[in-house]
């Protein structure tokens, strides 16, 4: 059986949140299909080769394709298309799954630019109209998607995400390593993710220069420049602990690893995130964790997080004392939980998915 993948989010430069996501939901597919007689093949956009020069990373098993606009894919078509972003070509015949990662840009005062949030509509509702079966990454993202669309209920499946087995505990040689590379001398608290209003810096640097730990903590943030980045910079530069600060900007996943793993705490006080994988990677690599108590990470931390309210940076200042405090126990109970976030599950779910659209 030929199943097909929308899968231009995957050729991203830079490997984030949902770019992680496609390409390593597509290993896993193909390796779990490998013995079910099922072939894979990743379609991506012709515009974001030609207009932004991507290129999709080469996946053992996996044939791609590009395509231009949402015309009908007619050669070798595939039995099943599904959309691993917001694209879901048009494939006649073909069942039709999409997976929805979050509903920010509808929700109000999501801090998006209108022509965003206009957008975005636009292919929410589409995916309402023309899609088979909903995947969601997680309940919050479910709900959501069940508020804003008329949509049978018992077609949305929720799915998490997963934490790649190389996010773990490392050793003492290994974080001093990165360290020295990076520049960064004594504890630090981490923050990984796109520099964005969303992510909530703004407040998490308050927070952090007016918290007991700014007096011998570095506060490192690691994610790539985006719509706030500027902003930030000059809260950075007025900030009293400013040279208690690190902006690495994005860092690739061999130095990430040992960040997460040599990191005090993780600090996200995200206001809303549809899933929140960042709480899971330092779970996993035996790092305590600080969310904020909005969209999907109460229920992806499952009780293992310090939860503060991203709106108060009175809160945020008590939840960097508290998860600093955090008991061995529950760091070693929040690692195994992790550890049952596994790109193999997220593949046979989602497959279980494919069966549902394709009725058998």
């Amino acid at each position: 059986m030929h199943l097909g993948l929308e899968a231009t989010a995957a050729c991203r430069p830079v490997k984030t949140g949902i770019a992680r996501y496609a390409h390593n939901l597509m290993a896993a597919l193909v390796a779990e299909g490998r013995e079910q007689g099922i072939r894979y093949t990743a379609f991506a956009s012709l515009s974001r080769r030609w207009k932004k020069g991507w290129q999709f990373d080469p996946i053992d098993g996996l044939h791609w394709r590009w395509y231009a606009g949402m015309s009908p894919i007619l050669r070798d078509a595939p039995k099943l298309i599904h959309g691993l972003e917001m694209r879901v070509p048009r494939v006649p015949g073909a069942a039709r799954v999409a997976t929805v990662h979050d509903l920010f840009g509808l929700l109000p005062g999501n801090l998006l630019p209108e022509k965003a949030c206009k957008r975005n509509a636009v292919r929410y509702s589409a995916m309402a109209k023309n899609c088979d079966q909903i995947i969601a990454n997680s309940e919050c993202t479910a709900a959501d998607f069940l508020r804003f669309f008329d949509y049978p209920a018992d077609r949305v499946h929720v799915v998490p995400l997963a934490v790649d087995a190389s996010f773990q505990p490392r050793s003492q040689e290994e974080h001093a390593d990165v360290q020295q590379r990076l520049g960064l001398e004594g504890p630090y608290l981490l923050y990984v993710g796109d520099l964005t209003p969303r992510k909530n810096l703004l407040r998490l640097l308050q927070a952090f220069a007016a918290s007991q730990a700014s007096r011998d903590h570095t506060l490192v943030i690691a994610g790539a420049r985006s719509d706030g980045a500027d902003e930030l910079s000059a809260a950075i530069e007025a900030c009293p602990s400013r040279d208690s600060v690190r902006v690495l900007g994005w860092t690739p996943d061999e130095d990430l690893r040992l960040l997460y793993s040599g990191a005090a705490a993780l600090l996200f006080p995200s206001l809303y995130e549809g899933f929140g994988l960042p709480i899971l990677e330092a779970f996993a690599s035996g790092t305590p964790a600080l969310g904020g108590d909005a969209g999907a990470v109460p229920g992806i931390a499952g009780g293992h997080a310090t939860l503060v309210d991203p709106k108060d940076v009175d809160s945020i200042i008590a939840g960097i004392d508290k998860v600093l405090n955090t008991p061995t126990e529950q760091v070693e109970a929040a690692r195994k939980y992790a550890a049952g976030f596994t790109w193999k599950r997220c593949a046979q779910e989602t497959m279980a998915v494919y069966r549902q659209a394709l009725r058998i």
